[in-house]
């Protein structure tokens, strides 16, 4: 017992003293730790004002594809008449106000222009004598973002014929109200001192920030090749961590400096006082698990109870290695004992409910109808005259049933999502909409059920696609997040108010479908619910496009592998 003692004393003190240098790995560690905190802060808040930026600029360039096909301007471009009369003066200031009504609505604009090449006419909101020569630089290139004197511009041109010979060419100036609006996005969460954000034109004119720091601020961007960087810098003598994201289109860049002294952490004396108070505690433990273990009895006891909680939380490979000549030893073999027996259980029921799902995936998959057979045909008749369109169709359609017949309870993700594609490319054809597919190449030659997909994307077409006036856009993703697969359907559809979204998920989750229920969405959920589990549910939610997201997650160790692939 004197050299148990012995044994134990040493191991408290190795045991102490790695506390002691976990604590003082742990009073080093906390700047480094806070820094990066403030830095991922800092980053997702200049995303935020990114994607502001990215909303005017997008709402920009909707405004100048809707003028160059407006009526009126259609009208005026095809005049053909006498510049002086009536009607062409009426056409005129019909367009102008058209253009004023537009800024009034558009506070992300502060002037637009119109050039008809073909009549030598321009029309703008502005006074720039010089906007009518950058109007006609901007004839090369059909659409572009460009700095002038004046401010930055998007430029698009329309073009006619074989030659594509410019008819019609639009500018449209960003507003300074735009570019304040990103850079106070910039400084809504600044931590105690703000002016350290800068939003950076592309002939590098700063927007905002404090005035001392945009020279040096502008000096370490161009020696910067990187389009977004963080890197550690020294702005007017001052260290810190300068972050910078750029837009690709537009030359953009919003800039944030973070100084070092803003997120440094000052020990005082009550941090002191809790670090030696932690080390007293510690070692307090210590001298208490040497009279614990000193005693025998005890120590046995710890070992068994230590492999029933193993047990408790489903490792059913643990034994008790170690013989006893005490009593105890009758205790561990029966341990044992009772663990194989219930490792032997637990090994059948899991084969019969893995049994029991495939068959009721099966059952579930034998549900999913080709209900649009006889549309798809008739559009092929309907395009009997374009063979280009038939062979089209027909090749889409002769893959989408090669895949229905085939006879797997298990394929390939990345054929599930090719399978998609044709679905999609198929009633697109019918029905004219946008769509596009993103997979993460790690998890293409993963296993799922499949036509798993496939029946969301038909309820974003049914429900969103023609649900709405002008919703023409499906986007399927296939990402892998860390541990977590997850898939994403989302369409701009009309979407679904809170209540309705809520009574829908509800119906989905019912183990019996009620006739008026969504088929579809109800088939996929039940199906990753009986062979994935709970957390493998539908969710849905509203996106920004104002549609819905449907999507699920599945962990990538629950993926099946290719040996667990099991035929009809």
């Amino acid at each position: 017992m004197r050299k148990k003692a012995t044994i134990l004393l040493g191991l408290l003190i190795i045991y102490i003293c790695v506390i002691l240098l976990f604590i003082g790995y742990f009073y080093f560690q906390t700047i480094e730790t806070n820094r990066q905190y403030q830095i991922n802060i800092t980053s997702t808040q200049l995303n935020y004002a990114m994607s502001r930026l990215e909303i005017g600029q997008k709402k920009i360039e909707d405004n100048a594809a809707t003028i160059l096909v407006d009526e009126k301007v259609k009208e005026l471009k095809s005049y053909v008449g006498d510049h002086e009369n009536y009607t062409y003066l009426s056409m005129l200031l019909d367009i102008k106000s058209m253009l004023k009504e537009r800024l009034i609505n558009g506070e992300e604009m502060s002037s637009i222009s119109l050039f008809f090449t073909k009549q030598d006419v321009f029309i703008s909101t502005e006074t720039n004598l010089n906007m009518r020569n950058e109007m006609e630089k901007s004839m090369v290139s059909k659409k572009e973002w460009r700095q002038t004197d004046k401010g930055l511009y998007f430029f698009m041109k329309y073009a006619f014929g074989i030659e594509e010979k410019v008819d019609l060419v639009v500018a449209i100036k960003m507003s300074d109200a735009l570019l304040f609006e990103t850079e106070s996005a910039l400084t809504f969460t600044k931590n105690e001192e703000k002016g350290l954000s800068y939003v950076v034109l592309p002939n590098n004119q700063v927007v905002g920030g404090i005035m001392k720091f945009k020279e040096d601020i502008i000096q370490h961007i161009k020696q910067e090749k990187k389009s977004d960087f963080i890197i550690n810098s020294r702005i007017d003598n001052i260290s810190g961590t300068l972050i910078s994201e750029r837009n690709e289109s537009s030359g953009i860049r919003l800039v944030t400096f973070l100084p070092t002294d803003k997120i440094e952490i000052n020990y005082n004396k009550h941090t002191i006082f809790i670090i030696i108070s932690t080390i007293a505690v510690v070692i307090m433990f210590g001298f208490l698990l040497i009279f614990l273990f000193y005693r025998d009895v005890l120590s046995e006891i710890r070992l068994l109870t230590s492999k029933f909680k193993s047990v408790e939380q489903g490792d059913y490979d643990t034994r008790v290695s170690i013989v006893r000549n005490n009593e105890f030893n009758y205790l561990f073999e029966q341990f044992n004992l009772m663990v194989s027996s219930i490792q032997k259980l637990l090994s059948s029921l899991f084969i019969e409910i893995k049994q029991r799902k495939l068959a009721e995936a099966r059952q579930f998959r034998s549900q999913i109808q080709p209900h649009f057979l006889y549309n798809s045909l008739f559009y092929i008749v309907s395009v009997a005259h374009n063979p280009k369109a038939v062979t089209e169709m027909t090749r889409h359609l002769a893959e989408y049933y090669r895949y229905m017949t085939r006879k797997k309870d298990i394929v390939k993700i990345k054929d599930e999502i090719e399978f998609a594609r044709h679905y999609l490319t198929i009633q697109s054809l019918r029905k004219d909409f946008n769509f596009k597919i993103k997979i993460d190449p790690n998890i293409e030659d993963c296993f799922i059920l499949p036509l798993i997909i496939q029946p969301i994307i038909e309820n974003a077409i049914e429900h969103g696609i023609e649900g709405k006036d002008g919703a023409h856009h499906i986007m399927v993703l296939a990402t892998l997040k860390g541990e977590i697969c997850e898939f994403v359907v989302e369409d701009d559809g009309p979407g679904l108010k809170e209540q309705d979204m809520e009574e829908l998920l509800r119906n989905i989750s019912k183990h019996q479908r009620d006739d008026n229920d969504r088929v579809g969405l109800w088939n996929v959920n039940q199906r990753l619910i009986n062979y994935y589990g709970k957390k493998a549910r539908l969710r849905i939610n509203k996106n920004e496009l104002g549609g819905l997201t449907v999507y699920f997650q599945l962990n990538l160790k629950g993926l099946l592998s290719e040996n667990e692939t099991i035929n009809r």
